[in-house]
């Protein structure tokens, strides 16, 4: 209940009592029609009967005039006659008026009426209720806010584990036994880990036990699998939040569906590798081999732990998981050399290290069975680590924004199973070899921002999966471009600007029926844009600006109906723009036209 006491509470019984004017009003109209009668009576003939009561109340507190003394003398008489009524008689006097003095009516207009009541007294009880709902509500409203506010981390604080002692649950000593005896051979340091509270381990250990949903008993198939990832899970620090549609690291679900892990049968995985998963190599641990986890049936082969380190560390626990085929690193502030609980992975085939601060990864051709590599921005700097020619089975390679130097196509040149190579802003030198034709699964090469030199070999042609080319911003790249680059069907992307390339475009490249873009601006090519180019029917962006480009511009670019940005500024080009183009713009495709100074263009935008 709520206890409202307003500050004028002593006025307000006050004024209940006496009435605004200071004279009782509790016993009726006959008390007022009484004091007017006395009042008219006795009064003197300066006084004026329609005089409100403000002004009859303070002529009577006032200096006493005859008319006052006579109306006292009559309440005094009135009193001592009416002792009958003992109990009202304190209260008002009884009216000995003449019979000539008829009592007024509330009707007449003289009748005096009390002043009304000030707004706070009047409306009390509602004042009081209004404030008791107001409070009523602010203790209802805020713990359902505060709720809310920490909705985001409720499920996440209900998964972190919690030491039994801590949520007084009773203890078992016969099922933590069970259970320390499958756990203890696969954590360093055995029994003694366990029972110290301070590790992840005990933590982990304590969680199976009493508080885990999924309630695994110690002969359970996943048990080793699921004590790993919740080892490595609180030594992180916990308190995860999931991606939408992934499940928080310690549901009761299976581990298989909790964010960032992804599993498969242990058959399926049998028949990729086409031997059993226990023949598998697991590191090592102090010089000894470790022993092996139990082979689950369904078995984490991919885990990221993208932006989940705390401080760049990760758990030695992560090399229990011998089997783990690809494992993401990405953007968690890892520092220095490559953490060696990530070298006894020996079976990796994809390893994402990329958005750290790492400058050492000597011993990165440990990993024999590496077919994605990503390196990209970090703090390397100087040559390839030697062993990084033990990498022969890569597939996708990922080395660009980093300051690596030296000769990176001496490796490259005998890595037949390469499909990508972004090696983009580093400092490597050399040229562009014509080995590059042996590396006939290559769909994609970035070579830009470099240091290298020379020509385009002709037997890149070779490379006929080739997609992708992009080789721009190293201004000691020269000679023609070769027409041999016609020859890529599958060419859907050419981007060779700002370098030193010369001679002429080769009308070879309108074959490209597949090429939708195209840059080679900024370089010292010459001579007429071919027309053959008007051929490459799925180009959306032509940029031949910035070189020296003559002749006038051929009307076959007007039939290239998905062109949306032509650049043919800065370039010797003269004439009339052709219509077939300035159609294109009338059409809405051609949104960007750039034309050179020298032709006459009622169509182009600006440039």
């Amino acid at each position: 209940s709520i206890n409202f006491i307003p500050e004028n509470h002593k006025t307000m019984g006050r004024a209940e009592q006496e009435g605004d004017d200071g004279l009782n009003l509790s016993n009726g109209p006959n008390k007022w029609e009484r004091k007017q009668a006395a009042a008219s009576r006795g009064a003197s003939s300066e006084q004026s009967t329609s005089r409100s009561t403000d002004q009859k109340i303070s002529q009577y507190d006032s200096k006493p005039s005859s008319a006052v003394a006579e109306r006292a003398r009559t309440e005094e008489d009135d009193a001592s006659s009416n002792s009958s009524d003992s109990d009202t008689s304190s209260k008002y006097d009884p009216i000995q008026a003449n019979d000539s003095v008829q009592p007024l009516s509330r009707t007449d207009e003289n009748y005096p009426k009390p002043e009304a009541l000030p707004w706070y007294k009047k409306y009390k009880v509602i004042i009081i209720a209004t404030v008791f709902i107001i409070v009523t509500w602010i203790a209802v409203l805020v713990p359902v806010v505060l709720t809310r506010k920490n909705k985001g981390n409720d499920e996440a604080i209900e998964t972190v584990p919690v030491a039994p002692e801590e949520l007084s649950v009773p203890k078992d000593p016969e099922k933590e036994a069970a259970f320390a005896e499958r756990l203890a051979p696969i954590t360093p340091g055995g029994i003694d880990t366990l029972n110290d509270p301070q590790t992840a381990h005990h933590r982990a250990w304590q969680w199976l036990v009493y508080e885990d949903g999924m309630k695994l008993g110690p002969d359970k198939d996943h048990l080793h699998q699921r004590y790993v990832l919740m080892v490595i899970y609180l030594s992180l620090g916990g308190d995860w939040n999931a991606v939408q549609g992934r499940l928080e690291w310690g549901s009761p679900a299976h581990e298989c569906e909790w964010d960032g892990v992804v599993c498969k049968d242990e058959e399926e995985l049998v028949a990729e590798l086409g031997k059993p998963i226990t023949d598998l190599e697991a590191g090592e641990r102090d010089g000894v081999i470790k022993q092996k986890m139990d082979t689950p049936f369904r078995v984490v082969n991919r885990l990221s732990l993208r932006q989940r380190l705390v401080d760049g560390q990760i758990p030695d626990d992560i090399s229990s998981l011998y089997y783990l085929q690809h494992l993401n690193l990405e953007n968690n502030m890892m520092m220095g050399a490559l953490p060696k609980s990530v070298y006894g992975l020996f079976n990796l085939q994809a390893l994402s290290l990329e958005q750290n601060e790492l400058t050492n990864v000597d011993a990165i051709g440990d990993y024999k069975h590496l077919e994605q590599l990503a390196l990209s921005m970090n703090a390397f700097d100087g040559s390839l680590p030697e062993s990084f020619g033990n990498l022969n089975k890569l597939r996708k390679l990922y080395l660009h924004n980093n300051a690596f130097t030296g000769q990176v196509f001496d490796y490259l040149e005998g890595f037949k199973s390469l499909e990508l190579i972004d090696i983009e802003f580093n400092r490597f030198e050399g040229t562009l070899p014509a080995s590059i034709g042996n590396l006939t699964k290559l769909e994609s090469l970035f070579i830009g921002h470099n240091e290298f030199h020379g020509k385009i070999p002709e037997e890149i042609s070779s490379c006929e999966q080739l997609k992708e080319i992009s080789i721009e911003s190293c201004s000691e790249m020269d000679g023609p471009i070769p027409p041999s680059l016609g020859q890529l069907s599958q060419l859907e992307f050419l981007k060779l600007d700002t370098c030193s390339f010369g001679g002429t475009l080769p009308p070879t490249l309108g074959n490209l029926d597949k090429l939708r873009f195209m840059d080679v601006s900024s370089n010292n090519l010459q001579g007429n844009v071919p027309l053959e180019l008007g051929n490459a029917k799925s180009l959306t962006t032509l940029a031949l600006g910035f070189n020296d480009f003559d002749g006038n511009i051929p009307s076959e670019l007007g039939s290239l109906t998905k062109l949306e940005e032509l650049n043919l500024k800065n370039t010797e080009m003269s004439g009339a723009m052709p219509e077939e183009i300035c159609e294109l713009r009338e059409q809405g495709i051609l949104t960007d036209l750039c034309a050179p100074d020298g032709v006459e263009c009622d169509c182009c935008t600006y440039c």
